[in-house]
């Protein structure tokens, strides 16, 4: 059966929109491997899953409001990425990207499943001539949280394929909502970015410091998924 079992109304990230006492960041999970020989080990949920998405526990409309307050700040900080060190070559395709992902967001219409809006956009560069291009994606969304497809899963198979050309590289990634808050790949993103050997790939996320502030973040995709493993050919 495609239905949920759960009462619980879900966000575009599929996770409940509301908070679970449950759980916190700092609950232990004991994990170990079928091998026999393998030892358990203790992860906090922080520690499998950092990043967290910035809209996790809030009901939609907390989302909307969140968004539209935050949206002036995350204009004013974008520009100064340009001064960042985070690959070998320049940083000023960061504001493109961004421009570009947020513009992909309005290739989702389906408001009536669920109002935030996400799109992603990568950059990569021809060693050859220098040359920056564009690929972008937005989420495409089901009733189902599990038959929708999320906008950066959507890129791998192309980032797949442009770096299996050796002198293209991948100079960033971001996913944004259509406020232009950049939000950490989703779970099912971050584990195919690097099972796929892109794991080394800058992504631009962000966190929130407080109630009223965002601060900026350039980490890997690995840096998002640390325990998923990489198979290489």
């Amino acid at each position: 059966s495609s239905s949920s079992s759960s009462t619980k109304p879900k966000d575009a990230t599929g996770s409940n929109t509301t908070s679970s006492s449950i759980m916190s960041p700092n609950t232990v999970f004991v994990l170990q491997s079928a091998d026999a020989t393998s030892e358990p080990w203790h992860v906090t949920l922080a520690e499998l899953y950092p990043h967290p998405p910035l809209y996790m526990g809030l009901p939609v409309v907390e989302q909307q409001r969140l968004g539209q307050e935050m949206q002036p700040q995350i204009s004013s900080q974008i520009p100064l990425l340009a001064n960042t060190k985070t690959t070998t070559t320049s940083n000023t395709f960061w504001k493109d990207l961004w421009e570009k992902a947020q513009q992909a967001t309005q290739e989702d219409t389906r408001d009536d499943v669920h109002a935030i809006r996400y799109g992603a956009a990568a950059a990569l560069m021809d060693t050859t001539s220098n040359q920056v291009s564009y690929i972008t994606a937005s989420q495409c969304k089901a009733l189902e949280y599990g038959a929708t497809l999320d906008a950066v899963c959507q890129l791998v198979p192309p980032l797949v394929q442009q770096q299996q050309q050796q002198r293209m590289i991948i100079l960033g990634l971001v996913q944004v909502d259509q406020y232009g808050l950049p939000h950490a790949p989703f779970a099912p993103a971050r584990s195919l970015l690097v099972e796929h050997g892109l794991g080394d790939t800058p992504v631009l996320t962000s966190r929130r410091q407080d109630a009223m502030m965002l601060q900026l973040h350039v980490v890997t995709a690995r840096d998002l998924a640390p325990f998923a493993p990489e198979f290489r050919s």
